[in-house]
């Protein structure tokens, strides 16, 4: 996140934490709440062993949906990442 506002700029890095929201969103995530940098806190009202599934239901949905960033005359995708800790 860091890295893509200081190289494309904070419309970009605000850009990425919004797809990283919708991304959440749209893998069935009770709720996505952004804490702080590009950490957030997810809400799940479920089985353990079905947040893994809807991570990667996430990660499919980011990857999809890519940033596009004009530099230069060119189009450069911007993807986010996702690790997580439980």
């Amino acid at each position: 996140f860091k890295e893509a506002n200081d190289l494309h700029g904070h419309a970009v890095g605000d850009a990425l934490l919004d797809l990283q929201a919708k991304a959440f969103q749209a893998a069935g995530f009770d709720g996505a709440y952004h804490i702080h940098g590009d950490e957030f806190l997810l809400g799940h009202d479920g089985k353990l062993s079905e947040i893994g599934a809807k991570l990667d239901k996430a990660r499919a949905y980011a990857d999809a949906n890519p940033v596009i960033v004009e530099k230069g005359g060119q189009k450069i995708a911007v993807r986010v990442s996702f690790g997580h800790g439980i």
